[in-house]
């Protein structure tokens, strides 16, 4: 699939002898494979013929082809994070990506500026009150900044935190904001072509693949997603998608991620191999839950003392403040009483009379 949607604007010509190449590799539009081979990676004959070939326009970061072949516990990319030392409001955040504050993706700053944390923390002061402003990930993955909105406050691991989710449009293109993630149509061409509502295009990010991601189930997508695709069944729960923060710290204490990926046919004259299969059709491959909800002990008494302890902390200034300033006003009060003791003491009647004899006698 990927090979005939790179080949649509070649030559015809070029169409014919892809079209003998791949006849003689015997390649079909499905194949039989074990999961793990699915999902980690197998290795393919067209796939190894053509990476020399594709290599000289892109650097492709595997030697296998499947679903997670890259996730593989290594990264070639450089990531430039801030780690607070010279600003704590910075902290966590993503300056750079292999060098680059703005990544040349989408053809567009807007949308390719390098913005947002990894998702493990955030700068403390994002969440000190919590509002409708939107906290940002950076998924390299996808190239693209994702929002997480405020919805609530919540408990994970016994710790109180606050619940930040993403928003059911997040592959709405109705926003300007938004369509400077819609592909060009050409690399010349300043026009965008936006996939349905529910799709995400990654393919400019993706090698020129012509995958797409969604929610589970095109949850909140496009009516037109699901007339061609049968056993479709968008539940509220396929949407999903949060991170529950430390209430003070800013730290990431639970998180669910719950995302398909899916692939689009695109039928060239002269290649028959998509078989019966709609020009146009997205075709879901797989959809994943990734969820972390249970810390190790150690890690959540670190972070309950980090929670408890500095409202203990917290709350004994207070106190301590607040009879601070008792004492002091109720040492102002008796001040003020003894000086006007003194006061009258000396304006007593005896004093007057002692005051008339000292003149008589000194008279």
């Amino acid at each position: 699939m990927s090979a005939i949607a790179v080949s649509r604007n070649l030559h015809f010509s070029l169409h014919i002898l892809l079209t003998v190449f791949l006849t003689s590799l015997q390649s079909k539009t499905f194949i039989d494979l074990p999961v793990r081979d699915y999902l980690w990676g197998y290795e393919d004959q067209l796939f190894r013929t053509a990476k020399p070939f594709a290599s000289l326009k892109h650097n492709l970061p595997f030697d296998k082809f499947g679903i997670f072949a890259t996730r593989n516990g290594l990264n070639e990319d450089r990531i430039t994070m801030h780690t607070g030392t010279d600003d704590m409001k910075k902290i966590g955040l993503i300056e750079r990506v292999n060098g680059a504050e703005v990544r040349k993706i989408w053809g567009d700053e807007r949308c390719d500026k390098v913005y947002g944390t990894d998702g493990s923390m955030f700068p403390p002061h994002w969440i000190e009150r919590p509002n409708d402003a939107p906290l940002y990930v950076y998924a390299k993955d996808v190239c693209r900044q994702m929002p997480f909105r405020y919805e609530r406050r919540d408990f994970s691991n016994g710790i109180p935190t606050f619940r930040y989710k993403i928003p059911s449009n997040l592959f709405t293109w109705t926003s300007n904001n938004d369509s400077c993630f819609c592909p060009k149509e050409s690399n010349d061409s300043i026009s965008r072509r936006c996939p349905p509502t529910g799709i995400f295009n990654v393919s400019t990010c993706k090698f020129d693949t012509p995958l797409l991601v969604s929610f589970p189930h095109f949850y909140s997508g496009d009516e037109s997603l699901f007339q061609r695709i049968d056993g479709l069944t968008p539940r509220l729960e396929h949407q999903e998608n949060y991170i529950d923060l430390h209430q003070r710290l800013g730290i990431t204490v639970a998180t669910r991620m719950k995302f398909q990926l899916n692939l689009q046919v695109h039928k060239v004259a002269g290649l028959p191999f998509t078989g019966e299969l709609g020009d146009g059709l997205i075709l879901p491959l797989v959809w994943f839950d990734s969820q972390v909800d249970d810390l190790p002990q150690s890690v959540q008494q670190v972070l309950q003392r980090g929670h408890y302890l500095v409202n203990a902390v917290e709350a004994g200034f207070q106190w301590c403040s607040l009879v601070g300033l008792v004492l002091s006003f109720g040492a102002l009060v008796a001040a003020f009483k003894k000086d006007e003791r003194i006061d009258v003491k000396l304006d007593s009647p005896r004093n007057q009379k002692t005051n008339q004899v000292e003149d008589a006698v000194g008279t």
